[in-house]
């Protein structure tokens, strides 16, 4: 990130362990936490980027930032691994059963997309959840928990029911 000094990605105060992700997605999130600040600003008004995120509501549960201590969604931060819809964040267990993931699977409107975030590393899920998945018409995918973030970020961007359950990255 330009003149961000931190290298890529990486950006923030006393929040130095997380992966900033305001600042990784700099050309379609809004600039808030960035710390070029208003200049950043005034300069993505007039040549530097298109903000092409649309406006999310007030409660919308964006992904600022994660490391292994844990997660800032929206204004809230957690020191957990963490279910997450549209507009609420749990507190989560990490079991990767049907029954652990029951409230983002029963939520109003229907999950369309589950977006599961393995950890530091991809891992697959049990065959037994994924055909559970399936047969609820769920429709879900799995990777390393950074990606997890970045693609629950945009899918909520355009709008999808998604959800996505988070382990920390260790």
């Amino acid at each position: 990130h330009p003149g961000c000094g931190r290298g890529e990605g990486l950006c923030g105060n006393a929040d130095d362990w997380y992966f900033k992700l305001d600042v990784c997605l700099g050309a379609v999130l809004p600039y808030a936490d960035c710390v070029l600040g208003a200049a950043h600003e005034a300069k993505a008004d007039t040549d530097l980027v298109q903000d092409m995120m649309p406006q999310l509501g007030a409660g919308a549960q964006l992904v600022r930032s994660y490391g292994p201590a844990g997660f800032r969604i929206g204004q809230d931060s957690h020191a957990s691994h963490v279910l997450v819809l549209p507009s609420v964040t749990q507190a989560w267990s990490g079991a990767l059963g049907i029954e652990a993931l029951a409230p983002l699977l029963q939520a109003e409107p229907a999950t369309e997309i589950l977006i599961i975030g393995t950890g530091k590393r991809h891992e697959m899920i049990a065959p037994e959840l994924r055909r559970a998945l399936k047969e609820r018409g769920v429709g879900f995918d799995t990777m390393d928990t950074g990606a997890a973030c970045r693609t629950f970020n945009v899918l909520l961007g355009e709008g999808r029911r998604v959800a996505a359950a988070l382990l920390l990255p260790v």
